[in-house]
């Protein structure tokens, strides 16, 4: 079954699992310690999946204290990939992207279904949606 809308606002709770496509991340989960950073992410996928996961969030960066920033290039070649193989093999997936930078989030527009754009604003840690099924023009 594809992914087509969020039920009503407030009538269900869902899980995100977390995909770091990172060398580093704050979990020291890092995909890109394994060799085949695609399959080890659709690995982690399925087992999110397994265990109820409705929502996978992908980052391509690192945001841990201390973390070496990467382009603008190097985070869509990390995360690009990974998204378009998890979307082929779970359709009903909710998918979201995770980055600060907005250039990130132009390419995979139509690949997922939220945005998380991440910044540091007075010491904490911001998070703002992006777009939503429905609220996207075609």
């Amino acid at each position: 079954m594809k992914f087509t809308s969020l039920p009503p606002f407030g009538s269900h709770t869902y899980i995100m699992g977390i995909i770091n496509i990172t060398p580093d991340s704050f979990s020291g989960d890092g995909l890109m310690k394994s060799d085949q950073v695609i399959l080890a992410a659709l690995q982690q996928a399925n087992r999110f999946i397994q265990y109820g996961a409705e929502i996978l969030d992908i980052g391509g960066e690192s945001t841990r204290p201390g973390s070496t920033p990467v382009t603008t290039e190097q985070e869509l070649d990390r995360v690009i990939p990974v998204i378009q193989e998890i979307s082929a093999a779970h359709p009903e997936i909710i998918l979201s992207i995770d980055t600060y930078k907005a250039r990130v989030h132009s390419p995979p527009f139509k690949l997922v279904h939220i945005g998380l754009m991440i910044s540091g604003h007075c010491g904490r840690m911001m998070i703002w949606v992006l777009w939503l099924p429905g609220l996207v023009p075609d």
